[in-house]
């Protein structure tokens, strides 16, 4: 299946086998760093996201003042975290460096300090509300706004999903909800 897609993504342009050929020649090194299934390098992001978050994804190059984007609310037709990986296989397409990580991943890199610093860091459970599940200790909430704020310092962009921000604000605090609101792009089903 993954050599067909391959073949099918390099037969409608998606892929050139030129402008490819690093990330071709180490296709396994390098969706195991991004955190994803290679499907989603083979496959357009159109087939996974609406316009407003292709959009996002074309200015990511660019420069421009937010910080990132972040997804609230329920979602239908795909989920977020597909929504993620295939915007991650997108950003490997055009050699931008990208990461899917669940926020507990991201909480034990921090503890261990051995948190990676990729161009595009997304976390498809950022903030679960308790209702779901989520729920952090302080100590872990003041790690998670320590990392949103140093990668706003070194101009990375950051992708996070809420399932509201009076979650966030519950769960997390108001400095949170200040620190995403006006500076990262909202979408919402």
């Amino acid at each position: 299946m993954s050599a067909e897609l391959r073949q099918a993504a390099i037969d409608n342009g998606l892929i050139d086998e030129r402008e490819h050929d690093q990330l071709l020649a180490d296709i396994n090194g390098v969706i195991r760093q991004a955190g994803i299934p290679v499907e989603y390098v083979w496959t357009s992001i159109k087939e996974f996201c609406a316009d407003d978050e292709v959009d996002y994804v074309a200015s990511i190059k660019k420069d421009d003042s937010a910080l990132g984007m972040m997804y609230i609310g329920t979602f239908e037709g795909r989920p977020v975290n597909e929504r993620m990986m295939s915007i991650a296989g997108a950003c490997l397409r055009n050699y931008i460096n990208a990461k899917v990580m669940t926020v507990q991943d991201v909480l034990s890199a921090l503890k261990t300090d051995s948190m990676p610093s990729p161009t595009v860091l997304l976390i498809p459970n950022f903030c679960m509300g308790k209702k779901s599940g989520g729920h952090l200790a302080e100590w872990e909430k003041s790690n998670l706004l320590g990392l949103l704020y140093k990668r706003q310092q070194e101009d990375k962009k950051t992708v996070l999903y809420l399932s509201s921000m009076e979650d966030m604000e519950a769960d997390y605090g108001k400095p949170f909800v200040d620190h995403v609101k006006g500076k990262f792009v909202p979408i919402t089903n």
